[in-house]
């Protein structure tokens, strides 16, 4: 993915569900940049699965797709069973993007 937690975004995300590996790297300070090399790349990770405990669906883990979860109302949306709003373009673009890291 393209976002890099600083330790206090990660342990807010962490107690609000979200999942993330052990030995994430993470950018030093909240308004600094995150490098290219800080990204999460999936080959570091193996096994790992992305995803957010839901407590409005039943506390359920629901995993993320880093394509077709471009935000979190798409995110929900999937896991509501609802059509999602993203446009096979926007698909494409994002498929694009995480192809080329």
């Amino acid at each position: 993915g393209q976002f890099v937690p600083y330790a206090g975004e990660l342990k807010t995300l962490t107690a609000s569900g979200y999942s993330f590996p052990t030995g994430i790297r993470l950018k030093e300070k909240k308004n600094t940049k995150g490098s290219d090399a800080d990204r999460f790349n999936p080959a570091e990770f193996p096994g790992f699965v992305p995803g957010k405990m839901v407590e409005e669906i039943g506390n359920k883990f629901c995993r993320i797709d880093p394509i077709l979860d471009a935000d979190y109302d798409a995110f929900m949306a999937k896991n509501r069973g609802q059509p999602t709003t993203l446009k096979s373009t926007e698909i494409f673009t994002k498929f694009a993007i995480l192809n080329s890291i």
